[in-house]
C-alpha cells in the first residue's frame, strides 16, 4: 500500500501507511513473539519492509529500526549451519520447531542475507523488483 500511496502522491494515504509502519515497530518491541528469520514470514522480511520504507519516505527511524532487527538476525548466525542460518521448517506439530539448513530466497538464507545487505546499502537494491517492491 505504501508504494501505491507514493505513486498516487496521496499525503493522507502516505501518512496512514507511515503510521501503520510505526505501529508495526511498536508491536515488535512490545511483544516477545518469536519470529523466524526468513524473508517470507520472519525478521528478514520486516528488515526489507522497513528498509524500503526508509528509502521511499526518507524517514531515518525506519532505517534505524531495520538495523536493530538486522543486528538481532546477525546474532543468530550459526557457523555450523551449511548456509549460515537455521530456518524454521513447516511442520504439522504445533509445539514442535524443526530447524533446517535452507538456501532459499523466501524461506532460507539467501533472503536473510539479501535483507541484511539492504541495511547497509546506500540506495534501494534492484533485487526488490522480483517482489514488485521497486
Amino acid at each position: 500500500m505504501l508504494f501505491s500511496a507514493h505513486s498516487l502522491k496521496d499525503p493522507k494515504l502516505l501518512q496512514y501507511c507511515e503510521n501503520q509502519l510505526l505501529q508495526m515497530i511498536a508491536r515488535i518491541h512490545d511483544h516477545d513473539t518469536p519470529l523466524g528469520l526468513p524473508f517470507c514470514y520472519g525478521k528478514a522480511g520486516i528488515v526489507a519492509i522497513l528498509s524500503n520504507a526508509g528509502f521511499l519516505l526518507e524517514h531515518p527511524q525506519f532505517h534505524q529500526e531495520a538495523r536493530k532487527i538486522a543486528e538481532n538476525i546477525i546474532s543468530q548466525y550459526d557457523p555450523a549451519s551449511a548456509f549460515g542460518f537455521k530456518c524454521i521448517a513447516p511442520t504439522n506439530q504445533e509445539d514442535e520447531i524443526l530447524l533446517i539448513d535452507n538456501p532459499g530466497l523466501l524461506t532460507g538464507s539467501i533472503g536473510i542475507l539479501l535483507s541484511l545487505l539492504m541495511v547497509i546499502a546506500e540506495e534501494k537494491p534492484s533485487w526488490n523488483a522480483i517482489f514488485l517492491l521497486n
